[in-house]
């Protein structure tokens, strides 16, 4: 009895383990027909897996509004540039974006900052704060 238990939890692991492998992905990224892979501010702190060759897009958005401040995010960026490459990146107020593509098996760390800038005039001074965004990418 109990090695039949042993044996069924075995298999419902190993089942669980391809299914989290099949999908490429810990997050809930999307991947377009094209098979760019792409990432948001949902993904924050989650692993994507690419193939070599294969794209990531990143698009993030201030998720905060107050009076007399704007809040934006840096252009994504690469830890690792020799595993995933930087194709393009902006930051900014309305939205942020970057395309990277896998060059080699490894793994990198994607990573932006949200930070705030006070509008000219308004008075107003903002934090001394910075809030992180990051993603883990491994390269196959």
């Amino acid at each position: 009895m109990i090695r039949r238990s042993a044996a069924a939890a075995s298999a419902v692991l190993a089942v669980t383990a391809m299914m989290v492998s099949s999908t490429g992905s810990a997050s809930a990224a999307e991947t377009l027909p094209d098979g760019t892979v792409l990432v948001s501010h949902e993904d924050d702190g989650s692993t994507v897996t690419l193939q070599t060759g294969q794209q990531l897009r990143v698009s993030l958005r201030p998720d905060r509004a107050e009076e007399g401040v704007t809040w934006k995010w840096s252009a994504p960026s690469s830890s690792n540039s020799s595993v995933l490459q930087q194709l393009d990146g902006a930051g900014g107020a309305e939205v942020s974006t970057a395309t990277l593509r896998g060059l080699e098996p490894g793994t990198a760390v994607v990573g932006a900052e949200e930070g705030c800038e006070a509008d000219p005039g308004s008075g107003i001074s903002c934090p001394c704060i910075a809030i992180t965004w990051k993603i883990t990418v491994n390269v196959e």
